[in-house]
């Protein structure tokens, strides 16, 4: 069997979604195939959008991919509540908890 590494464009959308499917496939066995399931939380203020949780239900776990404040909301609890309704989430589902990946560029 002869292999070779492509790197790929932007514009290809299928061949990361076999990939994702490769992975699926080898853990189904051991969990199953559930789809993954959007999880979307927002702060509104005078109804606008002031920051928000975004994430998905993936097997056992709540991923969450984007937590962000406005700045003059920081430091007002509002971040908190938005993890606190997450956890609630998360544990209503059964889930083993959540996953949050931080990074801060401006540290």
């Amino acid at each position: 069997m002869s292999w070779s590494i492509q790197r790929l464009l932007p514009s290809d959308t299928a061949t990361p979604e076999a990939i994702i499917d490769l992975l699926r496939d080898h853990n189904a066995p051991f969990v199953g195939r559930p789809a993954p399931e959007p999880f979307h939380l927002a702060v509104m203020v005078d109804g606008k959008v002031a920051g928000g949780l975004l994430g998905q239900f993936r097997t056992h776990w709540l991923h969450i991919d984007i937590l962000v404040v406005q700045s003059g909301l920081r430091g007002s609890g509002a971040g908190r509540a938005l993890m606190q309704q997450a956890e609630d989430a998360a544990r209503e589902r059964g889930s083993h908890g959540l996953w949050l990946d931080t990074f801060d560029f401006q540290a």
